[in-house]
């Protein structure tokens, strides 16, 4: 009797959501081409789940630089060309920035991420409070810091020279975490990186589009946890714990430090000092916790790129340490050297021209009707960014499934910003660290070490260059060591004096 119950539940809710969606369409201009879909359902049964950003760039083939898609009348288009993402994205920002509404995100507690946010007043306190610590002339006073975790980075990877992906995810956290709270964390069982890390997985899977049930029919959400099919309910749990632990140990540090008189300089502790209030301190827990959050993933998937293309490109490694020995001699780099290092600026843009960490940037939804090209998109549509597609474009980028860092070294892309980051009022304002930490860190390694595919029994291990991950994007796990290019290298990175922060 329970699922008869259920099942007209259902039927009264999508029936209601689809004739509303039929009955607004506008003026009756066409939506931008897409698959025909099912009635109620619409494309639901089409959505791809496995690699979707190359099923929708195989699409763009026959529909164009628009996709037009439905499930259960939320209404989806797949932005797949920079022209079209720069007008809907960029010109179109002040109505073209909003956030689905996701319930299980919700009910994770992640909504406290301010990229997750609606477009609205407490969207602008929280990006507001990034801007003014990440933004481009912020960057440079935090560059001692940067640099004293990639000189760390070079001794650890000096010390062990096969573990080169493990080092480069500790670096990676804690720059973050040290620039956020001026705490320095352990290489392993460190419960403030293990608890981010651990709610970074369990949100992979809850963003897109009709990847949760509930972000389609938000009423499940009241079915009790017994119910057949309800396990979202012990998922979420889960993941508040993990978010309240993400939020409060690092913080609750700080303070603890602060009142010691032991706290070292961090953004935590600068935004407490000033929090007026409570609820200010409470907001600022909850702005800090989401740093290392943003840039765990996306960064570390864009060195482990990086790792891959050099060890399957040695040409590309042997160019760059050429640049670098005609440019800083027999010292390490530092962040002043970049102006004078196109070719390292280049690696890493064709990295994530290729392999971007997020191939489907978040949804932008609408919230006004927009009559795009005399076509109609609703409001309330996500506008899906396909990356992937946009650094495909062989127009735009010839010969695109080669690993060719020098196109970025033409006057007509030096300046292109990676599309990875997103778009418009939305962009990632963290961008500029994660260049920052990703720069110096492939610039120290390629400066001391070359990459080369690890070696068994005398033979190399093969690569299959495979990737994996869902919302993020990132090689499959695979194996590379590092040689030292030469002894007095080696004793550059020993004698290296600590930097001051």
């Amino acid at each position: 009797m329970s699922s008869v119950w259920s099942l007209g539940l259902l039927g009264t809710f999508v029936t209601g959501v689809v004739l509303h969606s039929i009955f607004k369409k506008k003026d009756q201009l066409p939506y931008p081409p897409g698959p025909k879909g099912a009635p109620i359902i619409g494309n639901m049964n089409q959505l791809p789940h496995l690699e979707p950003f190359k099923t929708y760039t195989e699409w763009s083939k026959t529909y164009g630089e628009l996709i037009h898609l439905t499930a259960l009348g939320k209404h989806i288009v797949i932005v797949n060309s920079v022209r079209t993402a720069n007008d809907l994205l960029e010109k179109m920002s002040k109505i073209t920035s909003d956030r689905p509404e996701n319930t299980m995100i919700k009910l994770m507690h992640w909504d406290v991420n301010v990229g997750l946010k609606p477009y609205g007043e407490d969207w602008r306190r929280g990006r507001r409070i990034f801007h003014q610590q990440f933004n481009l002339p912020a960057i440079p006073k935090l560059h001692p810091v940067i640099l004293r975790k990639s000189r760390e980075l070079l001794r650890n990877l000096q010390a062990e020279p096969t573990e080169v992906i493990k080092n480069f995810e500790f670096y990676v956290a804690s720059a973050a975490i040290y620039v956020t709270y001026g705490i320095e964390i352990m290489p392993e069982h460190d419960r403030i990186m293990d608890a981010t890390i651990s709610a970074i997985r369990i949100l992979d899977d809850a963003i897109l589009p009709g990847s949760q049930i509930l972000d389609l029919i938000p009423p499940l959400r009241y079915l009790p946890e017994w119910f057949p099919g309800a396990t979202f309910h012990r998922t979420a749990a889960k993941s508040r714990q993990l978010v309240k632990e993400m939020r409060e140990l690092p913080f609750n540090v700080v303070k603890e430090r602060m009142a010691e008189g032991t706290a070292p300089n961090s953004w935590a502790k600068e935004l407490i000092e000033s929090a007026a209030n409570e609820e200010e301190e409470k907001y600022a827990e909850g702005v800090t916790s989401m740093a290392f959050s943003a840039a765990a993933d996306t960064t570390n998937s864009t060195l482990r790129s990086f790792l891959l293309e050099m060890v399957l490109n040695p040409e590309v490694q042997a160019r760059a340490q050429a640049e670098l020995d005609a440019v800083i001699g027999e010292r390490l780099p530092t962040h002043e050297d970049r102006p004078h290092l196109p070719y390292i600026d280049a690696i890493l843009k064709e990295v994530m021209r290729m392999h971007p960490a997020i191939p489907l940037v978040t949804p932008h939804d609408t919230t006004q009707d927009i009559i795009y090209e005399g076509q109609f998109i609703p409001k309330g549509t996500s506008l899906v960014a396909n990356t992937w597609c946009m650094g495909y474009n062989p127009e735009m980028f010839p010969e695109p499934e080669q690993f060719k860092p020098e196109r970025y070294l033409d006057p007509a892309l030096v300046k292109q910003e990676p599309f990875t980051f997103g778009f418009g009022r939305r962009i990632c304002v963290g961008r500029y660290l994660g260049e920052a930490v990703m720069w110096i860190a492939v610039a120290s390694l390629l400066s001391t070490f070359t990459v080369v595919p690890m070696k068994r029994d005398g033979k190399e291990v093969p690569i299959a260059g495979e990737y994996c991950g869902i919302m993020i994007r990132y090689p499959a796990p695979f194996e590379c060591m590092l040689i030292p290019r030469s002894q007095a290298h080696m004793e550059l990175i020993k004698s290296a004096p600590e930097v001051a922060v």
